[in-house]
C-alpha cells in the first residue's frame, strides 16, 4: 500500500507592462530593471526602452502575479520618480 504524495507543479505566471515617466524624464531600462530585480528578487524581469526612454516595456516572470498596486508603488519608490504603469495595452 503506497501512501499519496504531493508532486508539486512549478507554474510560471508571465505579466507584461509598461512603465511610463510622468515627468519629462527618460526612463532607463537597466536602471529600471536592477530595481525590479532588488525589489522583487524572485522574479525574473525583461526590460526594453521604448520611444527613446519615454516608457519601458516591461515583462515579469514568477510563481505569481504583481498586482498593479503594488507595481507601481514599488517602482516609484526604487525609482524615487513618478511613474504609471500601463499593462494589457490599456
Amino acid at each position: 500500500m503506497s501512501s499519496g504524495t504531493d508532486t508539486a507543479v512549478d507554474v510560471t505566471i508571465r505579466t507584461s507592462f509598461e512603465v511610463h515617466s510622468i515627468d519629462p524624464v527618460a526612463l532607463d531600462d537597466v536602471v529600471l530593471g536592477r530595481a525590479l530585480s532588488d525589489r522583487w528578487p524572485t522574479m525574473t524581469w525583461t526590460t526594453q526602452s521604448q520611444d527613446e526612454g519615454r516608457f519601458v516595456s516591461v515583462t515579469a516572470e514568477g510563481s505569481r502575479a504583481l498586482p498593479p498596486d503594488e507595481l507601481l508603488i514599488g517602482i516609484q519608490a526604487e525609482l524615487e520618480t513618478p511613474v504609471r504603469v500601463v499593462s494589457d495595452g490599456r
